[in-house]
């Protein structure tokens, strides 16, 4: 056993169990500022990625996100703001 520094934490790869698809974990990931692009051809869920954004921010509060379709429908753009 021994104590991780932030750099080796985050360069280990975590499997998550449970429920949560690999883009809820990519969302709440993001940190102040940061963005992501999720392009339509990987997206495979049902509903789009706004959805996903406004569970978080109802769950935890102090999260705020901006998320949108990319005008010529390629994907959708989020960015954290809070």
């Amino acid at each position: 056993m021994k104590k991780l520094t932030d750099e080796e934490y985050d360069s280990l790869p975590l499997v998550f169990h449970g429920r949560a698809s690999k883009f809820y974990r990519e969302i709440i990931s993001l940190k102040k500022g940061e963005k992501l692009f999720i392009g339509t051809k990987e997206w495979n869920m049902n509903k789009n990625p706004g959805r996903i954004c406004r569970y978080i921010e109802r769950k935890i509060p102090g999260i705020k996100y901006l998320c949108g379709k990319v005008a010529d429908g390629s994907g959708w753009a989020i960015k954290r703001l809070e």
